[in-house]
């Protein structure tokens, strides 16, 4: 009959870790600011990559076109085959495209 495995009698008591707050911790704190920085950057940088090529020719928004928001139409433009594909469009909502018309409600609530 096989018994479970014991510690030594001699053998030293596990301590416990001390617990670490991460928001406590320069470099918990300095990888943050990178991944954020980083994110920041690549989302300004493809923006501004498909405003400017992705649509065939630079695009500048104009709020009085009502029909396409100032982005000609066009064909999506192949980053990866299958996979990722960019086509220009114009966000006229508040959120994610919800809520057209109402940015004074979320304005108000955030």
């Amino acid at each position: 009959m096989d018994t479970p495995a014991q510690a030594p009698h001699n053998a030293a008591p596990l301590k416990p870790r001390p617990v670490t707050i991460a928001g406590r911790r320069r470099t918990c704190v300095l990888i943050f600011m990178c991944v954020t920085l980083f994110t920041l950057a690549a989302d300004l940088g493809l923006k501004a990559y498909a405003f400017n090529f992705v649509a065939g020719t630079p695009v500048l928004i104009d709020p009085t076109d009502d029909h396409h928001h100032g982005v000609p139409p066009h064909d999506p433009t192949v980053l990866i085959p299958g996979i990722l594909n960019l086509q220009l469009t114009a966000n006229t909502g508040a959120i994610f495209g919800m809520g057209k018309g109402s940015r004074w409600v979320f304005v108000a609530v955030s």
